[in-house]
């Protein structure tokens, strides 16, 4: 699959636009342009022509896992509007995840941001960020994150997080994660939450530059926001 990419970004590799890494279950192509995005692209199996069903690889396992990219695309685009603030949402979230050095998996993290707006968050990115922290600040993974819009779920007693895939029965995101790992995220989401209250107090006394530096560090990268006065 390494090869295939490559052939097929051979101008841009060739140029220095963009770099390519063959990983655990996935080739990472890295574009070099600034404001650019990282992509991976995983190897997808399907039987026949019904592309609705795929398998795809389980990381940290030989194990193939059934998902529906199309479904996945199909309730996002239910759930969002014009403005795009799911999908931005979404995208706050991944940054907080890998800057956090949580690694939960990509698809876990936007299932976690449709859920919060099948609860009613507010319908802004930062709503759906923050309602997603705030689900694992006091949830710490306890409560299922279940999503019904294509099947019918009863979670069973389990011992691991559950993370159902909406687009998929019987596939649980979270099924590697125990307890532990549900204090992590829970106690990593609160420390954002609190930074982020600090942000939003400094902003309103017009004190720009510390709320920058408190958003930069609920986000768990000093630095990232600078604000500059004229």
């Amino acid at each position: 699959m390494r090869a295939r990419v490559a052939l097929r970004l051979h101008f841009e590799i060739d140029a220095g636009y963009a770099s390519i890494r063959k990983q655990g279950h996935s080739v990472g192509i890295q574009f070099h342009k600034s404001g650019s995005v990282d992509i991976d692209v995983v190897p997808a199996l399907v039987q026949g022509g019904d592309i609705r069903e795929a398998r795809i690889p389980r990381r940290g396992t030989d194990a193939f896992v059934a998902t529906s990219v199309e479904r996945q695309i199909e309730l996002i685009e239910e759930l969002d509007n014009r403005s795009k603030y799911l999908r931005r949402g979404i995208r706050l979230l991944k940054y907080w995840n890998r800057h956090a050095g949580l690694n939960l998996h990509s698809y876990a993290v936007e299932v976690l941001g449709m859920f919060v707006v099948t609860q009613e968050c507010k319908r802004t990115a930062l709503g759906v960020f923050q309602a997603a922290l705030e689900f694992m600040a006091t949830a710490r993974m306890r409560t299922p994150v279940v999503i019904e819009r294509y099947y019918r779920y009863r979670p069973h007693a389990r011992r691991t997080c559950i993370i159902l895939d909406p687009a998929m029965p019987d596939n649980n995101l979270g099924a590697d994660w125990d307890s532990r790992i549900g204090d992590d995220l829970g106690t990593a989401a609160g420390r954002s939450l609190r930074k982020l209250a600090k942000a939003a107090h400094f902003a309103e006394k017009e004190k720009l530059q510390v709320a920058a530096e408190w958003l930069s560090e609920a986000f768990g990268e000093p630095g990232l926001i600078n604000w500059e006065e004229e």
